[in-house]
């Protein structure tokens, strides 16, 4: 049996192979710059949504809250109310 062919081209091969590794490495770069601005865009959004209605609620309290307000508070066994510094209070 006679070969007739010399090989490939290794010039073709060469180029081909330069052109599929260029491909390859632009695919994962776009894939990994589209992931990241995507999760960035996303922190955005969310941060921006969250601080533009804890915004509205301030400047809308008046017409959100119920008009009842319920306080917790700390108070002795006569029923007053306990301040920051009545300390001897607290321990009577």
């Amino acid at each position: 049996c006679d070969v007739t062919c010399k090989g490939p081209h290794k010039d073709k091969l060469r180029i081909a192979a330069k052109e599929c590794g260029c491909t390859i490495e632009w695919f994962l770069h776009s894939i990994w710059l589209q992931v990241g601005i995507s999760l960035l865009i996303y922190a955005l959004v969310n941060a921006s949504r969250v601080g533009f209605l804890e915004g509205l609620a301030r400047v809308l309290w008046e017409r959100l809250h119920p008009g009842i307000f319920t306080v917790l508070s700390t108070c002795n066994p006569n029923g007053e109310l306990l301040k920051k510094g009545d300390k001897d209070e607290q321990t009577k």
